[in-house]
């Protein structure tokens, strides 16, 4: 049996306290006529710093599964899996909703907002899922240049698809596959980088560089624009933003391409038993956050 990567397995951690972090400075952030400045610039960075999260979420599945042996069985059983759960998970929160926070729930718009804000990271991994099956077949039939040439198209219509929403022109038409789908592109890129991470030569002091300059950028550019509103401007945090997945493309790289850690037994438990688990912390975590709201 492959021993594991712990590298991989320390980022699924990071990523996993990063979505807590998200969802905690979110409060603070969308309470900007409440809190002072000092404050909601400290959200901001928690906010922006975090946002790595999902993305990488993405990637670590795409680098494990896109490579990994077609098995349409077992892709079936993993998508029904995550249906399961989601229909579970939604009526436990439609019932906290009720009865605890007093919230009502249109029942009929199940397919286009979740119970929970939270949840939507589900309908996206569950269409994935699905669609995997595909995905593994069509990678593994292509060239590298071929490969090259897909992650340079999303990355291109992700910029092209983000800038226009912030003018307000919406791309009507997208493009199949590569242009429709900011998460399938993180997917994707996780299979991409880690397939040729030995052809990105930059040092690790210029990958932090190049992370807090885009993180300044959204930071600066959502604290501009929140004062000139009066009101938190969120745009700038979308995972659809460019600066976003290049800054997650950035540590994946930094990350995975690291020797191994020496970690003691101990210390692989303890990183098992969060990383393991941390799919169930995260769909747990929103309770006590209401909870402390």
């Amino acid at each position: 049996m492959r021993e594991k990567n712990y590298n991989l397995e320390i980022l699924r951690v990071i990523a996993c306290l990063c979505v807590l972090l998200i969802h905690i400075s979110n409060t603070y952030s969308r309470g900007f006529e409440e809190i002072s400045r000092s404050s909601y610039m400290f959200s901001l960075i928690i906010n922006s710093v975090s946002r790595i999260a999902v993305p990488i979420f993405f990637m670590l599945s795409g680098a494990l599964l896109i490579k990994a042996n077609l098995d349409l069985k077992k892709c079936v059983k993993r998508a029904a899996k995550f249906t399961i759960i989601l229909i579970v998970w939604s009526a436990l929160y439609l019932i906290w909703n009720k009865f605890v926070m007093d919230q009502t729930y249109d029942f009929t718009n199940i397919f286009s907002i979740p119970a929970k804000k939270h949840l939507w990271y589900l309908y996206a991994l569950i269409t994935i899922y699905i669609a995997l099956p595909f995905v593994q077949i069509l990678f593994a039939n292509m060239s590298e240049r071929a490969e090259k040439y897909f992650m340079i198209l999303w990355f291109a219509f992700l910029t092209i698809r983000y800038v226009g929403e912030l003018f307000e022109i919406p791309m009507a038409y997208k493009v199949p596959i590569v242009g429709d789908s900011c998460y399938l592109g993180y997917f994707v890129m996780g299979y991409f980088l880690s397939k040729y991470i030995r052809q990105f030569k930059f040092n690790d002091t210029v990958g932090i560089i190049l992370i807090v300059m885009a993180n300044a950028v959204n930071i600066g550019l959502t604290y501009y624009y929140s004062v000139v509103a009066g009101v938190h401007q969120e745009q700038f945090f979308q995972y659809r933003n460019t600066l976003l997945a290049f800054s997650s493309a950035i540590i994946f790289i930094m990350v995975y391409r690291k020797k191994e850690l020496n970690l003691s037994t101990t210390k692989k438990k303890i990183i098992n038993v969060i990383s393991k688990n941390s799919f169930e912390l995260y769909l747990v975590h929103i309770l006590f956050l209401d909870i402390i709201k």
